[in-house]
């Protein structure tokens, strides 16, 4: 019995300590959104922390630009971000995004206040 205990706890140290050497995926560079018009987010990651800027347009054409900041835990990127261009009445909010396995496209949420809604990007650098 004890040493199938052994064995159970020596398999749960390798596989956090796997876990825990692995660290945040890679979401450094450019990224298109793929939903909605050419907008670009550039991300730049370190260890844990993102930095986003956004730049793009409605498909009505009004101008958006936004900047924020977050962190990433595994393949989940979190983030703030606040406008420094946008239509009338927009919000600033938060996004959760979760990158693909193959680490070429990221899905998510935006939130702001009781606003929401779904948002796709693709790697391109």
């Amino acid at each position: 019995m004890r040493r199938i205990v052994w064995l159970i706890a020596l398999a749960i140290i390798s596989w956090s300590s796997a876990a825990w050497a692995e660290g945040p995926a890679n979401v450094n560079g450019q990224w298109r959104q793929d939903d909605e018009g050419p907008n670009i987010i550039l991300m730049a990651q370190d260890h844990d922390a993102v930095l986003v800027i956004f730049d793009g347009a409605t498909p009505q054409g009004h101008k958006i630009t936004y900047y924020g900041s977050g962190t990433i835990s595994g393949r989940t990127v979190a983030y703030n971000y606040i406008f420094t261009r946008s239509p009338k009445g927009w919000k600033n909010g938060d996004m959760t995004l979760t990158l693909s396995k193959d680490g070429q496209s990221m899905a998510g949420q935006w939130v702001a206040g009781w606003d929401r809604g779904k948002v796709i990007f693709r790697r391109l650098k």
